[in-house]
């Protein structure tokens, strides 16, 4: 009973090469990562180090794969959050007693252009955000310019879908919980163009 307007892909983010990981170790970050988490890998230099002392900065390589300190390359590609930190935790209990680790993504985003307080880049802190949080993010709509719709435009594998929704419908539950992905764009188009 799937809803044809939905578009395919409204499960859990799954992590591809190319995401940035932030790892941490609730329980034992010093054993494993003796220099205080401030590991600089070839492919990923640190940037301002504001997880600083408490993360692990890592780039999944073009092969899926992260390498951590002490148990080397781990395949995290197809995997969700919950997987990878659960596979990363497997490695791990050998060295930890118990190993409890956190995976944040930290480059996945939104585009929302058009009719918005806001236009530009919204980041995610979780794989996905709801249209109402989305338009709520940039600042919301701007009435006085906006036309009618809001369009929600996803690209997967090479095709690009697109789904309108009334704008006097954003209040309503079952569009604004909409779930809006890495690399969707939110569209308002104005009514004049």
């Amino acid at each position: 009973g799937r809803q044809p307007e939905l578009l395919p892909d409204t499960t859990e983010y799954r992590l591809k090469p190319g995401d940035r990981l932030r790892i941490r170790s609730l329980n034992a970050l010093e054993i494993i990562f003796p220099q205080g988490g401030n590991i600089a890998v070839a492919s990923t230099p640190m940037s301002s180090g504001q997880a600083g002392a408490s993360a692990y900065l890592i780039t999944v390589d073009r092969h899926g794969q992260i390498v951590l300190p002490q148990v080397g390359r781990v395949k995290v590609a197809g995997l969700t959050k919950t997987d990878a930190t659960k596979a990363i935790e497997q490695y791990y209990k050998d060295l930890i007693n118990d190993p409890i680790f956190d995976i944040e993504i930290s480059n996945l985003q939104i585009r929302v252009l058009g009719s918005v307080g806001r236009q530009g880049m919204i980041f995610l802190e979780n794989e996905k955000l709801t249209l109402g949080e989305v338009i709520a993010m940039s600042g919301g709509i701007d009435f006085a310019t906006a036309d009618k719709t809001i369009k929600l435009i996803r690209k997967r594998s090479g095709v690009q879908k697109e789904v309108n929704y009334d704008i006097r419908n954003l209040g309503d539950p079952a569009v604004a919980n909409i779930p809006v992905f890495d690399g969707d764009y939110v569209f308002v188009p104005p009514s004049k163009w």
